[in-house]
């Protein structure tokens, strides 16, 4: 027989549980009064093959991983796999790690969000009208809180006397700003400062009396002798107002004379005639709406109507055209809507809470009680009604693994054998609750370990089985064969 090295794969819990129950048996399997001698597995050389190219090993290769996925519920786990992208040929390196990894993660929903109960702040205090009121201040609750959250303690309302009435606030003014720059560089000029009113005079308080502006020259040099200068001007204004026949242009004084230089041209606007504008014909605005018709049934009439937007110019035209216009309308029957229209019944009570705890819906129902006859009107709104409803607030329970189950039947009379017993989880966590240890699912241990005594029968081998296929095409390789006990 040959021995070949095997790549060792990653166990999942499944084989775990087996490797322990291999562990636990095999000493008791020597135990036992009666054995087969011999392999059950035969592995040997396959017959003459023609040689083969130089191998060009390949070696095996993981695609990567897929995207993370929940492994169920709320039990803090997510999964996520990835497969053999290409298998290794046989001079190539086989893939070694796992396929299949699992991570902590708990999810948003599963997290019960705690947060206390949050006032707001205090509203102003009321105007007192006489010395007898009383002046009231309330708040509300900005933020109910949650299930674990601590409630809002203290006052909602205030209340204090009025006494003597609210004092009187005197009117204020502000600090004088800086003066301003100087209205010239040299020569004559002036500077201003300001202040403003702070607050205004209540309840009986005085008022201001003071000036607001102050004016007053600055001192400057003397000014050196300078022309005055004037901009180029501005190009000509537009004619286009119904009627206008004059245009303008204008320029303004860049530098004003100074120390005796020539004074500045009066004529800073001048004005020319438009030129003629070509005659327009009139136009009319759009069609208004049609109105409401003036009868509901049995025939009526519905207007619409337009105006002159612009009269013709002195040589345009207009011709004729319709200013008004009317058309029939509402021209059915008519009929009582008591007796014909459809008619809806009442909303029955609102039903029970969808959810025993937590958040959950109820809803209410009504029906079409009288359907409309071929001259009414049929019924329009909605027929069922749906809201929020929390009978009481969830119990918040932890995750919680389940008693163990009956052992297995022992898989053997004598000799040693084993059984088995599982659990599973009993309670998921729900409403926040924690989720489930890490613990053991599965067990395996020995029983009727005692020797077989009564009535012993020798082992026997069945039959080997067909060779497998070889592991090469072309130099060497190797098969194998099994074969199992018969007795």
């Amino acid at each position: 027989p040959f021995n070949f090295p095997m790549t060792p794969r990653p166990l999942g819990l499944l084989a775990l549980v087996a490797a322990e129950a291999a562990a636990d048996v095999a000493p008791l399997r020597a135990l036992a009064g009666h054995s087969c001698e011999g392999y059950d597995e035969e592995v040997g050389a396959c017959p003459p093959m023609p040689a083969c190219l130089v191998c060009q090993p390949v070696n095996c290769q993981f695609a990567p991983w897929a995207d993370w996925y929940e492994a169920g519920g709320c039990i803090g786990l997510r999964l996520r796999s990835r497969t053999v992208a290409v298998e290794n040929n046989e001079c190539g390196t086989p893939c070694s790690g796992s396929k299949l990894e699992s991570q902590q993660h708990i999810l948003d929903r599963c997290v019960k969000q705690v947060h206390d109960c949050v006032f707001q702040m205090w509203s102003d205090w009321t105007v007192c009208e006489t010395p007898e009121d009383q002046s009231v201040r309330s708040r509300t609750v900005a933020q109910p809180p949650s299930d674990a959250g601590k409630p809002c303690e203290g006052p909602s309302k205030e209340t204090r006397p009025c006494g003597a009435g609210p004092a009187p606030v005197h009117c204020l003014l502000s600090e004088w700003r800086e003066w301003t720059t100087c209205s010239a560089t040299c020569g004559e000029g002036r500077h201003t400062r300001m202040r403003r009113i702070v607050k205004d005079a209540v309840h009986g308080g005085d008022v201001c009396a003071d000036s607001l502006l102050e004016d007053e020259p600055c001192a400057l040099p003397l000014c050196h002798r300078s022309d005055c200068r004037l901009t180029a001007w501005s190009v000509w204004s537009d004619c286009v107002e119904e009627g206008q026949t004059q245009r303008f242009r204008h320029r303004k004084v860049e530098v004003l004379p100074a120390g005796g230089g020539i004074r500045c041209d009066p004529q800073l606007v001048e004005t020319a005639g438009c030129p003629p504008v070509p005659p327009t014909n009139c136009s009319l605005t759009d069609w208004t709406p049609w109105t409401p018709c003036d009868r509901t049934c049995e025939g009526g009439q519905s207007y619409r109507e337009r105006q002159l937007n612009q009269p013709s110019s002195l040589d345009g035209f207009c011709q004729g055209h319709l200013m008004k216009e009317t058309i029939q309308c509402n021209e059915k029957p008519c009929y009582n809507a008591q007796e014909h229209d459809c008619q809806l019944s009442d909303w029955g009570n609102w039903g029970a809470c969808s959810e025993k705890c937590g958040q959950g819906s109820k809803m209410r129902k009504r029906s079409v009680v009288k359907p409309a006859t071929h001259l009414g009107l049929g019924c329009e709104g909605p027929v069922e009604e749906i809201l929020p409803c929390e009978e009481t607030q969830c119990e918040m329970k932890d995750c919680q693994w389940g008693d163990w189950y009956e052992w297995s039947a022992c898989s053997c009379s004598c000799g040693g054998g084993t059984k088995r017993r599982n659990r599973v989880v009993a309670v998921s966590p729900q409403h926040g609750g924690s989720t489930c240890p890490a613990e053991i699912k599965a067990q395996v241990t020995a029983c009727n370990t005692e020797p077989c005594n009564n009535g012993c029968v020798d082992a026997k081998w069945a039959p080997w089985e067909d060779w497998t296929s070889c592991s090469a095409t072309c130099s060497s390789g190797y098969r194998s064969r099994t074969r199992s006990v018969e007795v």
